[in-house]
């Protein structure tokens, strides 16, 4: 999934950036405070506040180091931070509340006490109700999206879908999510429903509905050259399960190979692979793959297998082979090679 995965960044919106705040500022809550944030230039601001989470949308970027300046500025009384080319997310700290107000030049956030217990976050209260909050909650999925948490976006926005389930946005951005987690089908369904139509989406589709690829490779050295062509199919049957086959043909050149009788010497060989898949989707976001191959002009047959358990970001994984037919060396091309191998692995963000 790393080719979708990145794609979906590329074309979804514009990745938000994230302040690091530090933790031993000299700068403490104060009772009331303002702290101004300028633009280099005349700027058009809109402001959705709700007492605690401020958006903004501007038509002018502004540089990242005054962003970073603003946050230190803030120190304490700040909570987040979060911004891309074209908007921004700033929450006040615990037990404080902010108020904004924008001229052409710039923004004056002040912030202040809070008489009132802060709402809770949209990840883990109840569906929310405003606009503004929708707002918001869509702007974090898109900044946990691109900062590479699929699972933490679509968590977010799933209390959302339920309660506004006619808002595309939403629909969307699950359906981004459920892509870049590697639950194609689950995605490709939601672009079905939205009638997407932009390339992103197109892709998914077709390939949700089975795909036919072929590839031609050289590769070379001093002493080995081999040429490779295959062609493969991938046929989903149902949600669960896709099934495929494919062919890879060979022709491989060595100056030398050493055999079991001696040294060949200018060897020329040619050799055909068959190899069957089977994905099986487990989950949401994991998946096991299945794969079975044979060299069809010497006696060369293995299986394997690969496991993605989990989202991206908190993913294990497993492969296990035995057997495959590999044709790397002028030996294994000139008289029929495997390989077998066991690995593990995973990410824990």
């Amino acid at each position: 999934m790393t080719p979708l995965a990145a794609a979906l960044l590329l074309m979804g919106p514009p990745p938000l950036m994230v302040a690091a705040l530090p933790p031993d500022t000299d700068v403490t809550a104060s009772e009331v405070r303002t702290v101004d944030l300028q633009w280099s230039g005349d700027v058009h601001l809109e402001l959705e506040d709700s007492g605690y989470e401020l958006v903004v949308r501007f038509d002018r970027p502004i540089a990242d180091a005054v962003l970073k300046d603003f946050a230190a500025d803030a120190g304490a009384d700040l909570a987040d931070l979060r911004w891309n080319d074209e908007s921004l997310v700033l929450r006040a700290a615990e037990g404080r509340k902010l108020e904004a107000v924008a001229d052409k030049h710039g923004l004056h956030v002040r912030f202040l006490p809070d008489g009132e217990p802060a709402p809770v976050s949209p990840i883990a209260g109840e569906p929310q109700t405003s606009h503004l909050d929708v707002e918001l909650a869509i702007a974090r999925a898109q900044a946990d999206a691109a900062a590479g948490y699929p699972d933490l976006a679509r968590r977010r926005l799933a209390p959302l879908a339920a309660a506004y389930p006619g808002d595309k946005r939403i629909q969307r951005l699950l359906g981004d999510m459920e892509v870049a987690e590697g639950a194609l089908a689950l995605g490709a369904a939601r672009y079905r429903n939205l009638a997407a139509d932009d390339p992103f989406a197109r892709q998914t589709l077709a390939e949700s509905g089975g795909n036919v690829a072929g590839a031609v490779t050289a590769r070379g050295g001093k002493v080995f050259w081999q040429a490779e062509a295959g062609l493969n199919a991938l046929v989903p049957f149902n949600n669960r399960l896709s099934l495929g086959a494919g062919v890879r043909w060979f022709r491989s050149e060595a100056d030398t190979v050493h055999g079991a009788n001696g040294i060949l010497a200018n060897r020329t060989s040619r050799s055909a692979i068959g190899d069957l898949f089977a994905t099986v989707n487990l989950g949401a976001v994991s998946r096991i793959e299945f794969q079975g191959s044979a060299q069809l002009d010497e006696k060369v047959a293995g299986a394997g297998l690969r496991l993605f358990a989990g989202p991206p970001e908190k993913q294990g994984r497993l492969v296990l082979a035995y057997r495959l037919p590999d044709l790397a060396t002028p030996e294994q091309s000139t008289f029929g090679g495997h390989i077998s191998r066991a690995g593990s692995g995973g990410r824990s963000a």
